[in-house]
């Protein structure tokens, strides 16, 4: 990925980070520092048994696969794969690829529809307003 200097509507180049990428970004750290907080216990659990093998598949191995452990795991995962996806809807804004931000902002508004549904006390909000968001900038052609 080139890094390229880009400034926001106003000018300012911190109003660069005030895009859905960032907010994708943010949503993963949010993820992370709330899972640690809220799983805390879990998770030293999960450290004290090794880690390793620690969680089953819930198939094969049904060892802790439904417990406060598999739940620890599941969520703290997701975090960096927010990241992730907030750093690739980041390169497709500055390389202008108008199918990547509309396909990004579809599959989060459903994954955020769908997780709503199933658990409305959640953050799956977030992906409800982000996926608008991706979706409104790529009608809009706005991508600085």
């Amino acid at each position: 990925m080139r890094f390229v200097r880009s400034v926001g509507i106003s000018g300012d180049p911190r109003a660069r980070f005030v895009s859905p990428g960032y907010a994708i970004m943010l949503v993963g750290v949010g993820h992370a520092i709330w899972g640690l907080i809220a799983y805390h216990d879990p998770v030293w659990d999960l450290i004290r048994a090794g880690f390793v093998g620690s969680v089953g598949d819930g198939i094969f191995d049904t060892t802790d696969a439904k417990g406060p452990r598999a739940a620890a795991f599941w969520f703290l995962l997701t975090a960096p794969f927010l990241v992730l996806a907030g750093y690739l809807v980041e390169v497709a804004i500055r390389d202008r690829d108008h199918h990547a931000l509309l396909v990004a902002g579809i599959s989060l508004l459903a994954i955020g529809l769908v997780g709503v549904a199933v658990m409305p006390a959640s953050g799956f909000w977030a992906g409800i307003g982000i996926g608008c968001w991706l979706v409104y900038r790529r009608r809009s052609g706005r991508h600085a």
